[in-house]
C-alpha cells in the first residue's frame, strides 16, 4: 500500500529555498517535491547545482542532465510531496521524463555502447594490434 503524498503549494516550497533560517533546500520535479537540504553536500555535481534550483522548478535541468535509474530512484529518498497549486508546472511533469544514463551492466545488452569499451577496451585493442603488426614488420627486415 502506498502513502499518499502530502499537497504543497508554490508559496511553501519558494519558503524552504536555503535562505531561511532553517537552511531548508526544496525543490520541484516532475510536479513533486523534494526537500534536498540533506543531499546537498553529496550531491556528486557539487552543491551548487541543487542550490541554483532551491525553492524552484528543476525539472527541465534535472530531466536533461540524464541521470542514472540509481540516482532517479534514489530521488524517492528525498520525496516529501506534490506541488498542488501550480498546472503548468504538473502538466508539464506529465509529459517530461527524466533521461537515464545506462550504467555498464546495461551496457552489456549493447556491448558497443558502453563508455569504458568506447573509450579504454577499443582503443588500447587497436594500439596492441597497431604494436603486433610493427614489431613482425620489424622482425621480417631484420
Amino acid at each position: 500500500m502506498t502513502e499518499e503524498l502530502r499537497e504543497i503549494k508554490i508559496e511553501e516550497v519558494q519558503k524552504n529555498n536555503n535562505e531561511n533560517d532553517e537552511k531548508t533546500c526544496w525543490i520541484i520535479m516532475n510536479g513533486k517535491v523534494y526537500d534536498v537540504t540533506q543531499f546537498i553536500d553529496e550531491h556528486p555535481g557539487g552543491g551548487e547545482s541543487i542550490l541554483e534550483y532551491a525553492g524552484i522548478d528543476a525539472t527541465e535541468a534535472f530531466n536533461d542532465i540524464g541521470h542514472s535509474s540509481d540516482a532517479i530512484e534514489m530521488t524517492k529518498e528525498y520525496l516529501i510531496g506534490k506541488l498542488v497549486d501550480q498546472p503548468e508546472i504538473v502538466a508539464q511533469a506529465k509529459k517530461e521524463e527524466p533521461k537515464t544514463k545506462k550504467t555498464c551492466s546495461e551496457c552489456f545488452k549493447n556491448f558497443a555502447e558502453c563508455s569504458v569499451v568506447r573509450n579504454i577496451a577499443i582503443p588500447t585493442a587497436i594500439g596492441i594490434a597497431a604494436y603486433l603488426v610493427y614489431s613482425q614488420i620489424i622482425k621480417s627486415r631484420n
